[in-house]
Parts: structure tokens; C-alpha cells; sequence
């Protein structure tokens, strides 16, 4: 039998790009960290490996939610939605929302921040991650193209997360023009 080529697993598809956001999100040992838009549960893998006291995943795609609990059984996994999330106020410490910003109904990214922001503690971090808006990010994207899939200014960011009641502590950039080719 031939393996697959293409598989959602943490073993298969962990990239530089992963281990960048571990590294940007910092220590997790003894903090619980919810995750929106787990996809197939690298980040729960990883912070379960780490010390994780809780990871709490969110993914509404039901099919990508049982592929994540197969890579980090460990963590808790509920079907549900940025817009409206089944957790208490100020219930976590960290929060990460990896390449999911652009995936969400346009014009509803706010909504959604200050739902995390809701679930946060007093003093807590979200972390994440978009595709940047440059020309040849753009340009270069068949999904910007095709299915209008969504890049941010720097600027435009900042605004979103401000107005969902965020400071912005730190903004790190990856990749690069070399990678877009």
C-alpha cells in the first residue's frame, strides 16, 4: 500500500510557519490556551507536549474536528464558531487564531476578536497569525483570486484589534517576498 501524498497530520504538515507561532506564543506550561479554528490539531499537539494545563479547541467543520482529535486526543474539542463561543468570560489565558481571521464572514472579524477578548482573562494574550496585504501576496494567492480570500495591512489589523478592545503588544513578520515565489 502506498501512503498518501497529502495528509492532515501534525507529522506530515508541520512547517516552519508552525514552529514560528510556537515560538512567537511562548511558554504555555500551566496556562490554558484556547484555539480558534484548530484545524487538524497541530497547535494542541504541541501545547499539550508543552505543559498545556487545558487546550481548548474550536473548529466548526465537524470532518476537520475529528482529524484534529486523532493528533491530540488530550485536548478538549467543541464544534462551535468565533461569533459565538461556548466558554466562560475570562476563562483563559492565552488565545491563538492561526490563518483564520481571513476565513471568516467578511466584515465579522471584530465580532469575533471581542468574543475572544470576552473569554480572555484580565491580563491575558491573543496571538495570531493572517496573510500580510502586499501586492505580490495578492497577486500570487489563487485564493485572493478565486474565492476572494482576505490579506491585511498591518494597519488595517491593528484598527480591527484595537477596536475589539486589544493592545497591540508585538507584531512579528514571516516569510517573505522569496517565499511567495
Amino acid at each position: 500500500m502506498v501512503p498518501a501524498r497529502y495528509e492532515d497530520s501534525a507529522g506530515q504538515r508541520l512547517t516552519g510557519r508552525h514552529r514560528k507561532s510556537f515560538q512567537f506564543t511562548g511558554g504555555v506550561d500551566g496556562v490554558r490556551v484556547l484555539d480558534v479554528g484548530c484545524s487538524y490539531g497541530w497547535f494542541e499537539k504541541w501545547a499539550l507536549e508543552n505543559g498545556c494545563s487545558r487546550v481548548i479547541a474550536i473548529e466548526p467543520d465537524a470532518k476537520t474536528l475529528r482529524a484534529a482529535r486523532t493528533q491530540a486526543p488530550g485536548a478538549a474539542y467543541l464544534r462551535a464558531s468565533s461569533l459565538k463561543l461556548p466558554l466562560q468570560s475570562a476563562s483563559v489565558e492565552k488565545a491563538v487564531l492561526w490563518e483564520v481571521l481571513e476565513h471568516l464572514p467578511k466584515d465579522s472579524e471584530i465580532e469575533a476578536l471581542k468574543e475572544i477578548n470576552r473569554v480572555l482573562k484580565n491580563g491575558g494574550c491573543l496571538y495570531l497569525s493572517t496573510p500580510h496585504k502586499t501586492f505580490w501576496a495578492c497577486a500570487l494567492d489563487p485564493a485572493w483570486w478565486l474565492v476572494s480570500h482576505r490579506h491585511y495591512s498591518l494597519g488595517e489589523l491593528k484598527q480591527c484589534v484595537r477596536k475589539a478592545g486589544f493592545e497591540v503588544a508585538e507584531v512579528d513578520f514571516g516569510g517573505g517576498a522569496w517565499e511567495l515565489f
